[in-house]
């Protein structure tokens, strides 16, 4: 049971690590809305940061990690990593997209929120079905080994 706790603590950590640098991405590229002279490293740092520390504090749960998580949940991971790099990817070319394009009518501010209010629905919808692929893959798995 503590193992699998310090499973949890670890994936929250390599989960904020995968933040911090999807934040960092859209700052490197220019697509950040955040001066540079506000410092938007900070912002980076403050999820970086203590997302690292809670991954080498959790390290002890690597081991097993691939017999036990991996190798167990190799559909649901391959899905999750894929989706997680389409959406990231996706999102970088949509930023791109929508900076780079010219708004007109009445209120142009509303036409690019618009745009950054639809990338935030598809990554609401996408939390949703990986949280779904999850719920399924874990009574999948509960059921199993109920019967073993």
């Amino acid at each position: 049971m503590k193992c699998n706790i310090k499973r949890f603590f670890l994936n929250i950590g390599l989960l904020g690590i995968f933040t911090a640098l999807f934040d960092a991405s859209i700052v490197l590229t220019g697509l950040s809305a955040r001066e540079l002279y506000n410092t938007p490293y900070v912002e980076v740092l403050l999820i970086l940061v203590p997302s690292c520390i809670l991954t080498a504090v959790c390290s002890g749960a690597f081991r097993g990690y691939r017999t036990e998580f991996l190798d167990r949940y190799k559909k649901s991971i391959l899905i999750t990593a894929a989706v997680q790099a389409v959406t990231w990817i996706g999102s970088l070319l949509w930023m791109i997209r929508s900076v780079r394009k010219e708004y007109g009518g009445m209120m142009p501010g509303m036409s690019a929120l618009g745009d950054y209010v639809i990338m935030w629905l598809i990554w609401a919808l996408l939390l949703i079905v990986l949280a779904v692929l999850w719920i399924v893959t874990g009574i999948r798995y509960w059921k199993s080994a109920k019967q073993a």
